[in-house]
């Protein structure tokens, strides 16, 4: 399906660790066309959400000793977490609003950076 805006489409940066751990992944894939996940159920059809926070994320933030509250303990956190800590180690808004793909600075500054003690 396409994205809603040609806006929508964005270049990802990650390091040589995740690229290769993604590509261990895919080497070992069976879905392997454009159109697939990355990351399925056995029959293909895409992982749902809330399987995923439950038996994957929580557990791991409760092995990490991490509290966990409602409604701001998904996946959606590490978008803000990313905010923040490019704004707290650059200081550069822009840069994080880019990174994210965010429409308008106001968006990443007001709702996705979050002042905290990192980097200081």
């Amino acid at each position: 399906m396409p994205p809603k805006a040609a806006g929508s489409i964005w270049t990802i940066y990650y390091g040589a660790w995740l690229a290769g751990a993604l590509q261990e992944h895919f080497d070992s894939a069976v879905f392997r066309e454009p159109e697939n996940f990355v990351f399925c159920k056995k029959d293909g059809s895409p992982l749902h959400p809330e399987v995923l926070r439950k038996d994957v994320l929580y557990p791991v933030l409760d092995r990490l000793g991490l509290r966990r509250d409602p409604r701001t303990s998904g996946f959606h956190m590490f978008r803000h977490s990313a905010a923040s800590l490019i704004n707290a180690q650059t200081g550069n808004l822009k840069l994080a609003q880019k990174l994210l793909g965010h429409s308008t600075i106001d968006l990443t500054a007001n709702i996705y950076t979050h002042v905290t003690g990192i980097g200081t």
